[in-house]
């Protein structure tokens, strides 16, 4: 008998069986790879799209990743719900989010995440963890999982799914894993209606405006007095939410001295 065939029969008892029924109503992440394994195909569409200047066929991507090219198709679905790739006429191209979050991640890690939770916002599961966390502030991680599956009537064969879906939502900072206690909570910007502005946040600006404020200075030895009413525009195409908030606070420092 050939030794090809002799393998294949006893490796198939070992495959896991497909159980029979509908499909999860919503797109879950790809069970058959690991959730690192679905990052390093993220990195390869950046790669191989040259920053997003061009439209990559799965042949390339398996060719990169060395997946085979079925096994890189079944991460797509999820992969553009989530707003990592966009679906174009002859492939897929990476969006903006996505080579900012691969560009970064080498350098500042925590920093480039924030570009992940920006791609998932209104995502069916970020939509379907405030509920579920609005319920339930504190959950095991077999919970949330049970918890999700049931949401969207996942077949039981699909929860190595819904793990790599906690997995990527624990990644991007959504939600947060208690050391001690192993409860899985709410991450601040996951309940909150929407990230605000740093400046709003950490210089207290809240969402009143800045009111023109009177001044006073010596023209001609003769004292006058007059009112700035200022408007701020700040580059955030570049740099980190920290750093912008950074210059606003030394911009506003600037102008609250006395010459």
């Amino acid at each position: 008998m050939n030794e090809d065939v002799v393998k294949e029969s006893q490796e198939a008892p070992k495959r896991r069986k497909r159980t029979k029924g509908l499909a999860a109503r919503e797109v879950l992440p790809s069970a058959g790879l690991s959730f690192e394994s679905q990052l390093k195909i993220l990195r390869a569409y950046v790669t191989a799209s040259e920053g997003g200047t061009k439209v990559v066929t799965l042949e390339r991507i398996a060719a990169i990743t060395q997946f085979s090219r079925f096994t890189v198709s079944s991460c797509n679905a999820f992969f553009a719900a989530s707003n990592f790739i966009d679906r174009e006429k002859n492939g897929y191209r990476p969006t903006e989010g996505l080579i900012s979050f691969i560009r970064q991640q080498p350098w500042n890690e925590e920093q480039a995440k924030g570009f992940l939770r920006t791609m998932m916002k209104d995502t069916w599961y970020e939509k379907e963890l405030r509920v579920l966390f609005g319920i339930n502030p504190e959950m095991t991680a077999e919970e949330l999982i049970n918890a999700l599956g049931s949401v969207v009537s996942a077949r039981t064969d699909q929860k190595g799914a819904l793990e790599t879906l906690v997995k990527f939502v624990s990644y991007a900072g959504l939600v947060v894993t208690d050391a001690e206690t192993g409860k899985t909570r709410p991450a601040k910007v996951l309940m909150s209606e929407g990230e605000p502005l740093p400046s709003e946040v950490e210089l207290g600006l809240g969402k009143a405006p800045l009111v023109p404020e009177e001044k006073r200075i010596k023209v001609g030895g003769v004292a006058a007095t007059f009112a700035v009413n200022l408007n701020l525009t700040l580059d955030i195409t570049t740099g980190t939410p920290d750093e912008h908030v950074r210059k606003i606070k030394d911009i506003l420092e600037r102008l609250g001295k006395e010459e």
